[in-house]
């Protein structure tokens, strides 16, 4: 279906980033994560390829595809084509892996992809690691980095750039001290630390530091601070979570005015958070709780991508964030709670 030539005016010279879901399935059970606490009610699903192939048209405005969900997105049958499509239509490429299928074939085939962008999930350091993320190793995640860093040697490539998306969870601060020397010589290009910010279960109330209150934020911005100065001194970049500023009107953190996220049933959402492919889930906040309900705006096999963003209702979400009043749907979001 062709776009009306007056949206055009409409859209941004160039999105950000566009966060394809190319499957739910996982291979792993994530102590926190709501593939594991709702398992009975999830909607396992890959992403199909005659979906996938809608979006092309509109990949030529992004500037990165990133290929990740809430699933292990080396599951996915035809992950390689994803990667190579959206290479051809000119945009980089990354995804998130929990690297339990990153064996030395695998990683030959991702240098030799071109992908842009690797990053491996880590939530602590060593046993804490393990136990949080059942199925999976955090010396599997650092021995697919070492194979990783001399495949591209091998191949005589610079990329893909290997991230680090670290989930600090309150019991694991003791570890992030040694997250440096843990992660030194390995040619990471960065490290993203981030916070439990979908909280699915009421026992992990406590994990979550934005429900620990102001006195343990300002604790965690001093350990922040110092493992951002020790990273330095490893030439290892380390970026905090970010925090909403007091007083000032909220900003969502996901990028909804030059990003937006296709699920891998096809729907459009505004970020990850408003698109948990489960119909019985629910958000604990300190005292409260609610269900999770998804934002959606369409679906790409219905209409085009472009025309979705320009359409009435994505419009209206979006300009309830530019007057600083977060829409229904994100108010108790606790990327945006102000500590």
């Amino acid at each position: 279906m062709p776009l009306p030539a007056f949206l055009s005016h409409f859209l941004p010279q160039r999105f950000d980033w566009l966060q394809i879901e190319v499957t739910s399935h996982c291979n792993a059970a994530c102590r926190y994560c709501p593939h594991t606490l709702y398992h009975s009610h999830w909607q396992h699903r890959h992403l199909p390829l005659e979906v996938y192939q809608r979006l092309r048209p509109a990949l030529k405005k992004v500037d990165l595809v990133y290929l990740q969900g809430w699933g292990e997105p080396f599951l996915h049958p035809d992950f390689f084509a994803l990667v190579a499509m959206a290479r051809q239509a000119g945009c980089r490429v990354g995804t998130t892996t929990n690297a339990t299928l990153l064996t030395p074939e695998v990683i030959s085939r991702i240098v030799s992809s071109g992908l842009d962008i690797l990053a491996f999930s880590l939530t602590g350091l060593g046993s804490r690691h393990d136990y949080w993320r059942p199925g999976t190793s955090f010396d599997q995640v650092l021995d697919a980095i070492r194979l990783l860093r001399d495949e591209k040697r091998r191949q005589g490539r610079d990329t893909p750039h290997v991230h680090i998306a670290y989930l600090l969870l309150r019991s694991g601060l003791p570890d992030l001290a040694r997250l440096p020397e843990a992660l030194q010589d390995l040619g990471i290009a960065q490290v993203v630390i981030s916070t439990l910010d979908l909280v699915a279960a009421p026992h992990l109330r406590f994990e979550a530091l934005r429900l620990a209150g102001p006195a343990a934020w300002r604790d965690l911005q001093q350990h922040c601070a110092e493992v951002i100065k020790a990273g330095a001194r490893r030439g290892l970049t380390i970026h905090p979570p970010p925090l909403p500023s007091p007083g000032q009107h909220p900003i969502c953190p996901e990028n909804i005015l030059r990003a937006a996220v296709i699920s891998a049933d096809g729907q459009v959402a505004p970020c990850v958070y408003l698109n948990v492919p489960t119909q019985e889930g629910w958000q604990f906040l300190s005292h409260t709780s609610r269900p999770l309900q998804p934002c959606h705006f369409g679906h790409v096999q219905d209409r085009p991508f472009p025309a979705i963003w320009q359409a009435r209702p994505y419009r209206a979400f979006r300009r309830t964030w530019q007057r600083g009043q977060p829409p229904p749907s994100c108010q108790d979001c606790l990327r945006i709670k102000e500590i």
